[in-house]
């Protein structure tokens, strides 16, 4: 906030010394980003905010995860209450251990970003693969609309969410059943959806005049 008769540099200055470590203190002891499905041994995390991480869960729900496939799979989830700035320590701590982190959000990414910047300089190793907007070994500006795993020019549905988890999680090594239970739960998926789409085609029709 603007404090008169503070000068611009004495604004800044405050902002970066105070104000934001402050934030950020805030943000950890009160918990506002927070492990909401944890897992001592996962392999891949998905971190999500607001409406994206309720799109997130339902999609989860979707493939038929839940407490224990999720314990199955390696899964652990973080929702981020607070997407700017990151508090740093809790991200560190929710990726540890993790091979992929996946990074749901609308529009641009914002979280993606951040969490990117904040474990870059982790040894190799240690630092997981994130991908949201940009897919494997791109960044967001030389992924293309076609190569992207979520696509931020509309608002997100469970849906296409549950399709691109459903692709990561299937490249995984992991239980031969749980695989097949994913694999029918998009089949069903992809079936309802062609469905909706002969309905709405047969319910078409031109306007005319009476």
């Amino acid at each position: 906030n603007i404090r008169w008769p503070d000068h611009g540099i004495q604004q800044e200055e405050r902002l970066y010394k105070y104000r934001l470590p402050a934030v950020l203190a805030y943000a950890r002891a009160n918990k506002i980003n927070t492990v909401t499905w944890p897992c001592g041994n996962a392999r891949i995390g998905i971190a999500a905010s607001g409406k994206g991480y309720l799109d997130t869960i339902e999609a989860l729900r979707i493939l038929g995860i839940e407490d224990e496939t999720a314990q199955q799979l390696g899964l652990r989830v973080y929702q981020v209450g607070l997407i700017w700035p990151l508090e740093p320590q809790g991200v560190r701590e929710f990726a540890e251990g993790l091979q992929e982190l996946i990074v749901i959000e609308e529009k641009r990414p914002i979280i993606e970003t951040q969490i990117k910047d904040e474990l870059y300089s982790l040894p190799d190793g240690k630092r997981p693969h994130v991908i949201g907007k940009a897919t494997d070994g791109k960044g967001e500006w030389s992924t293309s609309i076609e190569e992207a795993p979520l696509i931020g020019h509309y608002e997100y549905q469970p849906e296409p969410i549950a399709k691109m988890l459903a692709a990561r999680f299937l490249k995984l090594d992991i239980p031969e059943s749980l695989k097949a239970q994913i694999q029918s739960r998009i089949d069903l998926l992809l079936k309802a959806e062609q469905e909706s789409k002969r309905v709405i085609d047969l319910a078409e029709r031109k306007p005319y005049f009476c």
